[in-house]
């Protein structure tokens, strides 16, 4: 009994009391309190894993030799406003845990750091995109990182299989 308790109960974000994140919320900020309600909702971790599947099916959607145009521009945009979505969930969750100083920071996760490199290479192709060096390839490659999303279900959901 006591281990299905363990196993349903859900592992919650601890905020470090020593220090404060991003050196502008204080452990017990309004702001960064109520962040972390909304990011430990149930609801928004469901939207999330969702949205991780929908990612999955449009990149599994997504080939380099769809011809039709209209087609592959509303998976690129579709792609786009899921990527804005995860910018979002990151930078939520920066703010209630940390960047990188403190013992239980976001970069102290390696799941989290993956999310970042994912985020990262995100935003690196829209910057490569707006200044219209469509030729860098290798920075193109790193697109294809985000079919490593759906990994992040696994690792938040491992006692429940």
């Amino acid at each position: 009994m006591e281990q299905e308790k363990k196993k349903s109960k859900k592992k919650s974000i601890e905020i470090d009391e020593s220090s404060s994140s991003l050196f502008i919320f204080a452990h017990d900020n309004a702001f960064r309190l109520w962040l972390k309600s909304f990011i430990e909702n149930p609801f928004f971790e469901g939207f999330i894993f969702h949205i991780i599947a929908f990612n999955s099916l449009l990149l599994a959607l997504d080939e380099p030799t769809l011809d039709n145009k209209f087609q592959n521009d509303c998976i690129q945009y579709m792609l786009t406003v899921i990527s804005i979505i995860f910018v979002g969930e990151f930078v939520f969750k920066i703010i209630v845990m940390g960047f990188f100083i403190g013992p239980k920071s976001y970069l102290k996760d390696n799941w989290n750091i993956l999310d970042f490199i994912i985020v990262f290479f995100s935003i690196l192709n829209w910057v490569m995109d707006a200044l219209g060096n469509q030729g860098i390839s290798f920075v193109r490659g790193f697109r294809a990182l985000r079919a490593l999303r759906p990994l992040r279900m696994v690792s938040k959901n491992e006692g429940k299989f």
